[in-house]
């Protein structure tokens, strides 16, 4: 089915994620280029739903402005809601079970109900293609398989595979001779969705990379698949190049941003902060520390900011020197090329996508992971 006023060899695209990453900017590239069919998923926030107006008296301001950041600006995008409320329960799964009691499976149980649906809808709408991403679109890249459609299935992956995640972290906990509680969380995520990560990628036709980390991860047991890299971007509008301060003698300030955790490398960070036991710095770190707050480490010059909202980060920035990123695996870190959009020096791991930004000893550094004296 062609939508009207679509060139007739153009293919029509669906993109589908049942949460969000980068898949709002991929629908909008594809309908700017006049391929896109819709964009579907689960939380989509329309301020004239009486559903949203009822949370939003309910929720703080800066949880309306989260629900807020699920949408996209450009009106003519097609957008198609599935499984609205299962959605929201998984949100509000994510913020009251840090433990992963039930969070993961009900993850599993969202992606297989949305995934059914999103296959459906190609099925009847008689799509070119399907956009989807790692560990959601093993449900309906199974059906849309096994129905012999003609609609040809790409995978995005914004992570490594599950299985090279689970390997990465028995390795660490090997190193260090335990597995903390929030690598021990990773891993039972990443163990549950091994399987359908595994056959996801097998039923896919081509696979979408943010950066050669993932791609050389697949290319490791799947040699022929093709694999395509389209680095994350940038809006430099928003994420502007800072003005270097002209204020002498103050403190030397370094940033890390994302979920305090294990497998982010944060203990390395701050175990290398202790080290360096120094007065003439700070260190600041942004994002949750749920997953991890047994294993923080409490100093002066260590802040802890906690969550902020991405319309605030270019002011995170303005306000920090060096930007650090030293996680164990990442599929291509978005803060990285942020900080690097207003004008920030970084310290990245080599499997952060950093290969694809950083020119060492140039704009940056790029050291092994976990390697506290590196």
């Amino acid at each position: 089915m062609k939508q009207e006023g679509k060139m007739e060899d153009k293919p029509n695209c669906v993109v589908a994620h049942p949460m969000q990453q980068h898949s709002y900017h991929t629908a909008q590239a594809l309908e700017n280029a006049k391929l896109l069919d819709s964009y579907i998923t689960t939380v989509y926030y329309d301020n004239n739903k009486l559903l949203y107006k009822v949370l939003g008296k309910f929720l703080g301001k800066n949880n309306v402005k989260r629900m807020q950041s699920k949408s996209i600006k450009t009106a003519s995008v097609n957008v198609k809601t599935f499984c609205e409320l299962r959605g929201l329960i998984y949100l509000l799964l994510l913020r009251v079970d840090k433990k992963k009691i039930i969070l993961t499976q009900y993850y599993k149980y969202l992606t297989k109900v949305f995934g059914k649906k999103v296959a459906k809808y190609c099925k009847k709408s008689k799509n070119d293609m399907l956009i989807m991403y790692d560990t959601t679109a093993y449900y309906a890249f199974k059906e849309l398989k096994e129905s012999k459609v003609s609609c040809k299935l790409l995978l995005d992956m914004s992570s490594i595979p599950t299985k090279n995640i689970c390997k990465i972290i028995e390795e660490e906990a090997r190193k260090i001779g335990k597995m903390p509680d929030s690598m021990r969380l990773r891993f039972k995520t990443a163990k549950l969705l091994q399987q359908n990560s595994k056959s996801e990628i097998e039923l896919a036709d081509d696979v979408l990379c943010g950066s050669t980390f993932p791609r050389d991860c697949i290319k490791e047991d799947y040699p022929d698949k093709r694999c395509f890299i389209i680095p994350y971007g940038v809006d430099k509008c928003q994420f502007t190049y800072k003005k270097m301060s002209e204020v002498k003698n103050r403190k030397v300030s370094f940033v890390y941003v994302g979920g305090v955790e294990m497998t982010k490398g944060s203990q390395y960070l701050l175990k290398a902060w202790d080290d360096l036991n120094t007065d003439k710095a700070v260190l600041k770190m942004v994002g949750d520390c749920g997953y991890a707050k047994n294993e923080l480490v409490s100093k002066s010059n260590i802040q802890y900011i906690g969550f902020v909202l991405k319309e605030n980060m270019p002011s995170v920035y303005h306000e920090s020197d060096v930007y650090i990123i030293p996680s164990l695996y990442e599929g291509f870190s978005q803060s990285l090329i942020e900080a690097m959009s207003c004008g920030l020096p970084v310290i990245a791991t080599e499997c952060s996508g950093a290969k694809m930004v950083v020119k060492n000893g140039e704009n940056g550094f790029i050291i092994h992971p976990a390697d506290v004296n590196e």
